[in-house]
């Protein structure tokens, strides 16, 4: 399909992505589900991926090997997905590397005796990268030990917001991880509830 049209559409998020221009809005249909063992990886400014459906019927994204979704270009966002994991000690699920990313109302979900190690990963590769990121009514479960944290600020980055997440795991470092290296500004942490199952 060319992805015009219900009965035209594309068979997976990846296809949509590699199509999509500046600004377009890739609506993924209530029900969809798919596996993915290569990378998710969106260099086009200002996507937005929106999922349709609610509870079950959310589009549910599987990935059976170490890789992940990763937003490399300023003011992406991902909108009601569930993201599955099913790769043992999946490195990271969900990795913003540009300015004003959002992840909104995404749940992250370990598969059956697999954890992923960081849920979602803010800040890229150096400092300021991931200015201006918000998560914002995300649930991040990982159950099972093996995880390290559900979001990581792994980058000095300024006005990151994250609010309404409920964050429930066993994890290593802590539901919501900053490292001690990297001093983040007018960070806002707001109407959170972290659970963490270690002692």
């Amino acid at each position: 399909g060319n992805g015009l049209s219900w009965g035209g559409a594309f068979e997976t998020v990846a296809e949509a992505i590699a199509k999509a221009l500046a600004g377009d809005m890739i609506l993924v249909n209530a029900g969809h589900s798919e596996s993915t063992a290569v990378a998710i990886t969106m260099s086009v400014a200002g996507v937005h991926v929106v999922g349709l459906g609610v509870g079950d019927r959310r589009p549910v994204i599987t990935f059976t090997a170490d890789v992940d979704w990763n937003l490399n270009a300023a003011g992406i966002v991902l909108e009601n997905l569930v993201l599955k994991n099913d790769s043992d000690s999946q490195a990271i699920v969900v990795e913003i590397n540009a300015a004003d990313c959002q992840v909104r109302y995404c749940e992250l979900r370990e598969g059956s005796s697999k954890q992923f190690l960081v849920g979602i990963d803010i800040g890229g590769t150096a400092a300021n990268n991931a200015d201006g990121t918000k998560i914002i009514g995300c649930a991040i479960y990982s159950i099972s030990a093996g995880a390290n944290s559900g979001i990581k600020l792994s980058e000095i980055s300024d006005a990151t917001v994250i609010a309404d997440c409920v964050i429930d795991g066993d994890f290593g470092d802590a539901g919501i991880h900053n490292p001690t290296a990297f001093v983040l500004t007018n960070l806002l942490l707001d109407r959170n509830i972290v659970r963490n199952r270690q002692t």
